[in-house]
């Protein structure tokens, strides 16, 4: 059995489903109130209101959500090279 073979594509199968988990949340969390919000103020503007709706900015949560989508992959890789090379240290040399 090919341990870093199984362990390449269990990571990237895990990346693929992460990646997908966050830009739904991403979806759900900035996408979806932003059209709420502006509908709002649609409705508001059409009644003549005096009410303001701030709309969330969506540059900082993108940038979050992309953080989130990147960083935790890349930190998996990173330790699972570290830990290769802590256990290659203990193979011995023949």
């Amino acid at each position: 059995m090919n341990w870093r073979r199984g362990f390449l594509r269990l990571w990237i199968v895990f990346t693929a489903v992460w990646i997908v988990l966050i830009a739904w949340l991403a979806y759900q969390n900035v996408v979806v109130p932003r059209q709420i919000e502006a509908s709002r103020a649609a409705c508001v503007a059409a009644h003549q209101c005096d009410i303001n709706f701030d709309l969330i900015p969506w540059q900082t949560e993108a940038e979050r959500y992309l953080a989130w989508a990147i960083l935790p992959p890349i930190g998996l890789m990173a330790l699972w090279f570290v830990a290769s090379w802590i256990v290659a240290g203990f193979v011995r040399a023949t």
